[in-house]
């Protein structure tokens, strides 16, 4: 039993290590401070705390890569919203 509480404490640490680096990168970028405020506005059913953890991705600041994170964070949004029966803002 130990060692999976070491594996859950283990992936916490890396959770919160994503999250600090997604906020020096925020915090840091004009550009992806406001791309983070878009897609809090835009995403309002994805927990805040996954969209900050999804700047931690390496390159971010790349066209490509910052297309990707988007895509992902309006995934989460859009599974959310067929999973809840939430319309889509095209649907409302």
């Amino acid at each position: 039993m130990r060692r999976s509480l070491s594996a859950i404490e283990e992936l916490h640490k890396e959770i919160e290590k994503q999250y600090k680096a997604g906020m020096n990168i925020i915090k840091g970028d004009n550009n992806s401070r406001r791309l983070f405020d878009n897609l809090v506005k835009e995403c309002p059913n994805v927990p805040e705390h996954d969209i900050v953890r999804a700047f931690a991705t390496p390159n971010i600041g790349t066209k490509n890569v910052e297309a990707a994170t988007v895509a992902m964070i309006r995934r989460k949004e859009y599974n959310f919203r067929r999973e809840n029966g939430v319309p889509m803002s095209y649907e409302e």
